[in-house]
């Protein structure tokens, strides 16, 4: 899977977007990049995070900036 370049649009008069899903679902998320920093808050679950070639894992209550 490549990942796809993600553009990220604000809103006049705001320097930053919210995303937020409670779906439970672990594929809503996709493999993407864009040259913004992101902040990842996981407030429940776990699994494998693929950061560039970075592979780790993440657990409950993980914040990360990217």
């Amino acid at each position: 899977m490549k990942p796809k370049y993600e553009k990220v649009e604000t809103t006049i008069g705001n320097s930053f977007k919210l995303m937020y899903t409670d779906v439970p679902n672990p594929c809503w998320a996709y493999w993407h990049f864009h040259p913004e920093y992101e902040i990842v808050y996981i407030p429940r679950g776990n699994g494998r995070r693929h950061i560039g070639k970075h592979i780790s894992r993440y657990v409950n209550g993980e914040l990360i900036f990217i």
